[in-house]
């Protein structure tokens, strides 16, 4: 009997060991040589309390995180004071099932919340976002004031999932604020936005947006297939390049300044062009993207093992494509 206590003891012992080890961050400092690295769902919704402000902090994903069984997950960051910085490398894994449907409890929903910095690498299924602030998947806002003039950079980032807001909201952020840049992305997403500044992508444009190698699918109720809108006049033009609007057949990219943005091989759905616009997206480089070519398949990303990747970014097969 005595051996049998024993033996509990340190079972329950063993657990909660493990279970305060699966949380604990504390042997990493975020710098880019001792990046926090995430192992599991516990530590992914503890790492907002080691976030460092007014820094950047690197962080590496190192599984594949099921968030099913967090009720309602709460951003990264939200807003207000000094912002934390993020330098994001999700070594291609999937965050799956992450829901937040508390509206009016943040001002910005999504993964990240208010995000300054940079994601790659990474691909987030199933999400179920509802707000009435700025929505996004990855961030209901990009690229805040506080990131004091410096670029964000989304490069090899993937969602599926749903979005409703009363707010402007996108498939990936609700608001992009300051100079961002999109590199190999994609959504398939419903979007359900209350205004017109609803997007397959970015719901409003405030600041430079420089997207090349972009679709969305999906679905909008309004708003444009990838950005809503909502420029000012010091908004910069933006750039389009090789881009694919799947999530509706009329046409309808959003909001575009004859004047300013450029778009330079943009491609529209129009009911019968489905092959055609999987052709297009693999022809864009097909180290980087891949399709089975059945009706109704979308592209996807190919199998990283056949790219090369250097410092967590792929390289493109050819360096000039992404100039044509």
């Amino acid at each position: 009997m005595k051996k049998k206590l024993i033996s509990l003891f340190l079972m329950a012992v063993i657990g909660a060991t493990q279970f305060a080890t699966a949380q604990d961050l504390s042997a990493y400092d975020g710098s880019k040589d001792n990046p926090f690295r995430i192992e599991t769902v516990q530590q992914f919704c503890s790492l907002a309390s080691y976030l460092k402000s007014g820094q950047m902090n690197y962080i590496v994903l190192e599984a594949d995180l099921d968030m099913s069984g967090v009720t309602d997950w709460k951003p990264l960051f939200n807003n207000g004071g000094d912002y934390p910085f993020f330098d994001f490398d999700g070594k291609n894994h999937v965050i799956r099932n992450l829901t937040n449907n508390m509206p009016g409890a943040y001002d910005y929903p999504g993964i990240f919340g208010v995000l300054c910095g940079n994601v790659r690498n990474l691909g987030v299924e199933n999400a179920d976002i509802t707000s009435t602030g700025g929505t996004g998947i990855i961030a209901g806002y990009l690229n805040h004031s506080q990131f004091n003039g410096q670029p964000c950079y989304v490069e090899n980032v993937w969602v599926t999932g749903k979005v409703t807001a009363s707010g402007y909201c996108g498939g990936m952020f609700g608001n992009v604020a300051g100079e961002s840049h999109f590199y190999n992305c994609y959504t398939n997403v419903e979007v359900n936005g209350s205004t017109d500044l609803t997007g397959g992508i970015i719901g409003r444009v405030r600041g430079q947006v420089d997207m090349v190698q972009v679709y969305a699918a999906g679905s909008i109720n309004k708003g444009g297939g990838i950005i809503g809108g909502g420029f000012q006049d010091a908004t910069p033009e933006g750039s389009y390049k090789h881009i694919i609007v799947w999530n509706n057949t009329e046409n309808n990219f959003g909001p575009v300044r004859e004047d300013g943005d450029n778009l330079v091989r943009v491609f529209y759905y129009d009911g019968t062009n489905f092959a055609r616009l999987q052709q297009e997206v693999v022809a864009w480089d097909s180290q980087v993207w891949t399709c089975g070519m059945g009706e109704g398949e979308y592209p996807t990303f190919a199998a990283p093992a056949g790219l090369q990747i250097v410092d967590g970014y792929y390289l493109v097969s050819d360096a000039d494509q992404l100039n044509q």
